[in-house]
């Protein structure tokens, strides 16, 4: 320990020997040391010291030994152990450099075998570089064996590749100049061509990149276009909408995404499609509401002739809305014009016959002579008073009832002007008299009808003058009998008030001489007073009975004469009294005339419904004051009438009232009067006029249904024209909506629409005539953006957008055209002036012609067409050219706007009253032409498909059709642009003819090519005759073959590429995937490949799978190793890593670990750390125990201490490690146990002192080997006071066993089984010593004879539960194998120890084989058995106990 030497020795090593020649020395020393009778008490710890200086001496002499070893891993661990022992010198930095050497060659072999597949020059040579800068271009320079191979390897690849690069940048030339040239061409297979060529070169940039996205969209647009040429004749609404996805989802909604020149017009046509079908389902869908409307159930009809042309309205309405339909611009293209004017002139003569037709109707229920009579006058006037010019049959009998109504009106106005009369002489003889009933009997009946007068307001007078008087009289009868002076006074006061003190003022006779008489007697009054009592009883009476009774008693009593008067004034009360009742009989002979005249006139009234003749008789009966039940009756009757009449009038005139409010009132108040049951009319007239006022009320009620009705159709009407163009249309339903009150707000949206439509018309049409003024053709497009053209979504024209666009290339043209007149040749001049011309020039085919002339003499090359302008003016003329061919094709009106005027002209026709108003014979002529329409609106149709396909047979066949239907004749058209389009497909199919002559043509040569190509690798040729073959009919089955051959040669070159890339990709994954794709593609077989190096790079595709998967299984062995501190794995599968080229980087964690645990500090700080997390888990224990090899193999651990720990805690459970179901568990189990050493109960070997050496590791093995000695020391711990028990019973098995002399076997089991039945220490210390004889035991019978006593002694004792986990795993271990007994150097080692006879037997290693092989299993199985069995009865024991 205190030797000066080894730290130099440390510091400056320069060869192993120095260090090993010193533990020689060591080792000398303490071998005499061992040899002393007295024991040095420092001994043990001289050994461990030595111990540690052999670790650094087996340290040296493997730096020693792999100094040309290409083990990084190994070399590195060395390294990082002599860092720990701080050893220095020539023989440590001898190794670092050879690992950095060897480590750098294991990657750059790597990178030279991988450079053998690179594609790319310019990796093979950077590869190339660095491994010439390491300086392994030289063979000597390697240290690995492959290494030259590699970089020879490396160097051919580098020479194909620069012969295939200078081979590449000619044709990548070429390729550049091909691909220039097609930049803006729309030739896909070209394009096509060239991009695979590209690839094949791998050729990179921006021509590369341009040219790939032009394909691109050449690949998604060319198949779209195809699909947009045929949606003109497309009616599926789902599969515009999927195409328009389509479109959207490519960005083609917007035109300068389009490469096809015809591209955007065709998108434009997709979205007319669309607008044209939704415009036709609203136009279905209003087809099928109109069909339904007509299956219901029929309005109220009206059989009354007569009451059916007074109640037929409408038709003024009818024939407006027909005209106004007429009025629509379409309807000029669907009808023409010579049957439009016939139509408008009928439609102007039936709306002024509707005019007066309403008038008449009026006149027909009217009960005003002088309405009627102007009436007839408007109608003579207007020519319409002879029923055959009439066109509506309605108005010819309507004139006729308002003729007869005249006539009839008339006599009931002279028969009222003749009862007038009547009245009026009656007046006028009436005012002579004094009858007051009958003058109020006459004046009632003058004012029931009316008259008027002097003669009736002179009766009038006399009637309320009379009236006066007859009061004044009665009163003055009364005073010529009455004493009362004052009354008398009174009375003629009045008469004075009244003005008849003269007599001339009195009407009734009577009065003057009573004036005169009560006069005198107010004079005589005091005379005549006695006389009061007597007069007063027979005079002052006012009964007229009464008084005739007086008078006639006192007449019959002879008081009559003035003789027989005894008192006093008795003559003058009999006068007076006789004179009043002559006065009174008169008036009541008057009122019973009258009355009896009136009586008499009450039955015929009393069923006359002249009403005014009714209430006449009531007031004259009202005027005399009769009454009773029938003047009562009378006058019911006479209310009814009075409230009746007016009804029937109101009822009557009614019928020409539209007024639906009106007419239910009225007819409310006919049932509030009761009169809606026909028996409660009095006027005959009554019924008939109530239900023909029902009948008209439930006509205008269907009206109101029918007018809810046509709100909705309009409303519907409007939602069809939200897809429309057709502006006058718009206008119209705008106006009928307003009119009907349709929703204002479906209105307003429409109208914007139409406004919209208008301003945009406007803008489009500046976009169509766009000329070479640069500042009309800006504010054109300002002009178009400010009204929404440009936008997708705002524009309502389909090909807005795309003239926007096109619109902003010519403005782009026209920028770039130089401002002055630049100087040409004549010949360019006279093309430039030809190309302005074009501009204003309609004709396609002369606008081509121009351009085609230009394009022949290579205008594009001239530095003077340049200079002026005359590419740009080329590009302007093409533009024009394509805004002419996209004209040519367009319809001037959509199929869905004349399909909509016509489906509203049926559907008007459908009206039968409308086909009454225009004429059957119209109705039929409109008829026709609606159909001939239809059939040239299909043929159109068809012909605007025809011009956009590519189909020869097809167009021929639509033409063929077309002409067989006269079409082929301009003149048959009644579609304006019906002879353009027929023209242009006829061009069309010319121009198909020709290409279809020219590929017949072609075919021999292009047969002839295919049939070179069949065994061809030229792909590009093959894609290019393909392409031409499918313009023309070329053998099918050389085509098939060659197409085969293509789509085979195309799918391989692409799968060589993926296998190229295999041969240097990194991810296992991706080439299982490629070599997986091959096998499905039958490609696993070298006869199926045309590549030539097919097989090849499949070979190397499936060697790297093999090498990636071997990476990705080392990968997964270092984690595993390092998650479990298995060093040694771990080196392992780090030394596998180096060889298989791993990155360094992808293990740095696991490298970093493993450098490490080189150094024991490290592991023991890594158990400890283990050790205090307080687990004990099964992969808590593999790893310590992982670590406590290390430490061993390291020499640092020679007490197995850690070990120890491990067995003890697992001897613990209830279960045995052996048994667990945890593989993990079982593993650590199997490796802690298999190792005696790792006994808790074992002596530590140091201090087991023995004379075999001084070296610890060898003082653990000989220990528990076989040995013929006798033992100085147990060979486990013991107490003191049993010690020499266990060394006797080592004796007793020596004996037993026969190593050395002694007793027989029968006899001396006994010694040692009672041995081990005396403690359970001492039973540990015999199984253990057993254990030792029978390990490396160098004799048969010895090991044979042990066997037997291990048997004996398995039956009678167990040892303690954690040794016998160490029997059973010893046990398990022998009857496994034996093959550290199979050395044949061991065997001879130990050949001196066995007896003679054995030694001499010629068949001595023949019988050691078979019983290491045979016989020795065969023990230790059936020991197992037994021990295995006896400890399950101690067990069940213990458990019983224990319960």
């Amino acid at each position: 320990l205190k030797w000066g030497g080894v730290a130099p020795l440390k510091n400056s090593m320069r060869r192993a020997t120095i260090i090993q020649d010193c533990l020689t020395t060591m080792d000398i020393q303490l071998q005499r040391a061992l040899g002393l009778t007295i024991k040095l008490p420092n001994l043990p710890l001289y050994i461990r010291a030595r111990a540690k200086f052999a670790a650094q001496a087996t340290i040296a002499r493997q730096l020693s030994d792999n100094k040309s070893s290409t083990n990084v891993p190994l070399m590195q661990a060395l390294i990082a152990r002599a860092a720990s022992h701080s050893m220095q010198g020539e023989l440590v930095d001898s190794c670092v450099k050879r690992e950095g050497v060897v480590a750098k060659q294991f990657r750059l072999r790597r990178i030279l075998q991988d450079s053998a597949y690179y594609d790319v020059l310019e990796d093979a040579e950077s590869a190339i570089s660095e491994a010439q800068s390491a300086g392994l271009d030289k063979k000597d320079s390697w240290v690995l064996s492959d290494g030259p191979d590699c970089w020879a390897s490396a160097l051919r690849r580098r020479e194909e590749l620069q012969m295939e690069h200078k081979e590449r940048a000619r044709a990548i030339g070429d390729l550049e100049v091909q691909m220039k040239a097609v930049a803006t061409s729309l030739d896909l297979t070209t394009i096509e061509v060239l991009l695979v060529q590209s690839s094949a070169y791998n050729m990179k940039g921006d021509l590369v990149d341009a040219l790939s996205q032009r394909c691109d969209k050449l690949r998604v647009q060319i198949p779209l276009s195809k699909e947009l040429k045929h949606v003109v004749a497309c009616d599926d609404a789902a599969e515009l909408d999927d195409i328009m996805a389509k479109m959207d989802g490519q960005g083609l909604d917007v035109p300068a995404t389009w490469l096809l020149p015809e591209g955007p017009m065709l998108y434009a046509n997709l979205a007319h499609a669309v607008m044209d079908l939704s415009h036709a389902k609203g136009l279905r869908k209003r087809d099928h509401t109109l069909k339904a409307a007509t299956k219901k159930e029929a309005g109220p009809q009206v059989e009354d002739r007569e009451l059916a042309d007074i109640l037929k309205s409408g038709q003024d309405d009818r024939i407006k809305g027909f005209k106004a339909l007429l009025g629509v611009e379409t309807m000029l293209v669907v009808l023409g014009k010579p049957l439009l004017d016939k139509l408008m002139e009928r439609c102007g003569s039936i709306e002024k016959q509707a005019c007066i037709l309403r008038s008449l109707q009026k006149g027909a229920v009217t009960g005003n002579l002088e309405e009627l009579n102007g009436i007839l006058l408007k109608v003579a006037k207007a020519g319409l008073d002879n029923a055959d010019v009439w066109l509506l049959p309605e108005g010819a009998r309507l004139l006729a009832r308002n003729h007869n109504r005249q006539k009839k009106l008339e006599e009931d106005a002279q028969n009222l002007a003749n009862l007038k009369g009547d009245i009026l002489a009656q007046l006028q003889q009436i005012t002579s008299t004094v009858d007051i009933p009958a003058m109020k009997a006459l004046l009632a009946l003058a004012d029931v009808y009316s008259v008027k007068g002097k003669e009736h307001e002179a009766v009038r007078d006399r009637c309320k003058a009379l009236e006066m008087q007859v009061p004044l009289v009665e009163a003055l009868f009364a005073c010529g009998v009455t004493d009362d002076e004052a009354h008398l006074k009174q009375v003629m006061a009045k008469v004075q008030e009244a003005g008849l003190t003269e007599p001339s003022k009195w009407l009734l006779p009577e009065g003057v001489e009573l004036a005169r008489a009560t006069a005198r007697r107010v004079e005589l009054l005091p005379k005549m007073s006695r006389l009061k009592e007597e007069l007063q009883k027979a005079v002052t009476t006012g009964n007229l009975e009464d008084l005739r009774k007086v008078v006639g008693e006192a007449k019959s009593s002879g008081f009559d004469s003035p003789a027989n008067w005894l008192l006093a004034g008795g003559p003058a009360c009999w006068e007076s009294a006789s004179s009043k009742l002559q006065f009174m009989d008169q008036r009541q002979q008057q009122q019973v005339r009258i009355e009896g005249d009136l009586q008499a006139k009450i039955p015929g009234q009393m069923s006359s419904t002249d009403a005014l003749a009714v209430k006449a008789l009531v007031a004259q009966l009202d005027a005399v004051g009769i009454s009773g039940q029938k003047i009562d009756a009378l006058k019911e009757r006479s209310r009814a009438l009075d409230e009746q009449v007016p009804l029937l009038r109101q009822l009557q005139e009614c019928l020409v009232n539209k007024d639906l409010a009106q007419i239910s009132d009225l007819l409310g108040k006919v049932t509030t009067a009761g009169l809606d049951s026909s028996g409660n009319w009095i006027l005959p007239d009554g019924p008939k006029a109530h239900s023909n006022a029902k009948q008209w009320q439930s006509i205008l009620q269907e009206g109101e249904a029918d007018k809810s009705f046509e709100r909705e159709d309009l409303a519907q009407q409007i939602d069809v024209l939200g897809f429309s163009l057709d502006t006058s249309a718009m206008k119209l339903l705008i106006s009928q909506a307003q009119a009907c009150g349709v929703n204002e707000e479906a209105v307003g949206g429409l109208s914007k629409r139409c406004g919209t439509i208008e301003k945009q018309r406007v803008c489009r049409q500046q976009l169509l005539q766009l000329g070479l003024t640069l500042s009309s053709v800006e504010q054109a497009i300002a002009d178009s953006q400010a009204a929404g053209l440009d936008d997708r979504v705002k524009s309502l024209f389909p090909d807005g957008p795309m003239l926007v666009s096109r619109a902003r290339a010519w403005q782009s043209h026209l920028k770039q055209l130089p401002d002055g007149k630049a100087s040409l040749p004549q010949k360019e001049e006279k093309h430039m002036n030809d190309l302005k011309a074009c501009i204003s020039n309609q004709s396609v085919e002369a606008v081509d012609a121009v351009l085609e002339a230009a394009r022949s003499v290579n205008l594009d090359k001239s530095d003077a067409w340049k200079s002026a302008g005359g590419d740009q003016m080329a590009a302007l003329v093409e533009l024009h050219l394509r805004r002419l061919l996209d004209d040519e094709g367009e319809a001037d009106i959509s199929k869905a706007d004349l399909d909509w005027q016509m489906h509203l002209m049926s559907s008007t026709l459908d009206d039968h009253e409308v086909k009454e108003l225009v004429g059957l014979e119209f109705a039929y002529a409109l008829r026709e032409q609606l159909n001939t329409m239809q059939e040239q609106l299909r043929h159109r149709q068809d012909l605007q498909a025809c011009a956009v396909s590519d189909n020869l047979e097809h167009v021929q066949a639509v033409h063929l059709s077309a002409q067989k239907a006269g079409l082929d004749v301009a003149s048959n058209w009644i579609l304006p642009d019906g002879p353009r389009i027929f023209a242009m497909v006829v061009r069309h199919m010319n121009n198909l003819d020709k290409e279809a002559k020219a590929a017949k043509e072609a075919v021999g040569e292009i047969e002839r090519q295919m049939a070179e190509l069949q065994t061809s690798l030229d792909l590009p040729a093959m894609h290019a005759v393909l392409v031409r073959a499918e313009m023309c009919k070329v053998n099918k089955d050389l085509k098939n073959k060659v197409q085969e051959r293509c789509d085979a040669l195309q799918k391989q070159l692409v799968l060589r590429k993926e296998l190229q890339a295999c041969s240097v990709c990194e991810d296992l994954t991706k080439v299982q995937r490629v070599i997986a794709s091959m096998h499905d593609a039958g490609l696993n077989s070298p006869s199926k490949w045309l590549v030539k190096d097919g097989p090849k790079l499949l070979a190397r595709a499936i060697a790297r799978q093999e090498q990636l998967s071997d990476v990705e299984a080392v990968k997964s062995r270092i984690t595993a190793a390092a998650s479990k501190y298995d060093v040694t794995g771990l080196q392992q599968a780090l030394s596998s890593a180096y060889d298989l080229g791993i990155a360094q980087s992808q293990y740095a964690s696991s490298q970093q670990l493993f450098l490490g645990l080189q150094d024991s500090k490290n592991v023991i700080s890594k158990s400890e750390e283990l050790r205090d997390s307080g687990k004990h888990d099964p992969v808590y224990n593999l790893m310590v125990s992982n670590l406590a090899d290390q430490l061993k193999e390291l020499g640092c651990d020679l007490d197995s201490a850690v070990m120890k720990k491990i067995a003890n805690e697992m001897a613990k459970q209830s279960t045995s490690a052996l048994d667990a179901t945890n593989p993990t568990e079982r593993v650590v189990g199997q490796k802690v146990f298999e190792d005696l050493s790792n006994f808790s109960g074992l002596r530590d070997p140091v201090d087991w002192v023995s004379t075999s050496g001084v070296d610890p590791l060898t003082l653990a093995r000989t220990m528990l080997e076989w040995s013929p000695d006798t033992l100085s020391r147990s060979l486990t711990l013991l107490p003191n006071i049993i010690e020499p028990v266990a060394l006797q019973t080592f004796i007793d098995i020596l004996r037993r066993m026969g190593d050395q002399p002694g007793v027989e076997a029968t006899e001396s089991n006994e010694p040692i089984l009672k041995a081990a039945g005396k403690d359970e220490l001492l039973a540990n210390e015999v199984y253990v010593q057993l254990m030792k004889q029978l390990t490396a035991n160098p004799s048969t019978r010895s090991a044979a004879q042990g066997w037997e006593v291990l048997q004996a002694l398995s039956r009678k004792h167990l040892p303690s539960a954690e040794l016998r986990n160490f029997v059973r795993a010893w046990l398990t271990k022998m009857s496994g194998s034996a093959k550290e007994e199979g050395r044949r150097e061991r065997f001879t080692s130990r050949l001196s120890v066995v007896n003679e006879g054995e030694k001499r037997s010629r068949t001595a290693s023949a019988t050691w084989i078979q019983f290491c092989t045979e016989l020795k299993p065969a023990f230790a199985k059936e020991t197992l058995e037994i021990f295995t069995e006896a400890c399950n009865r101690a067990a069940q024991r213990a458990f019983a106990a224990a319960a």
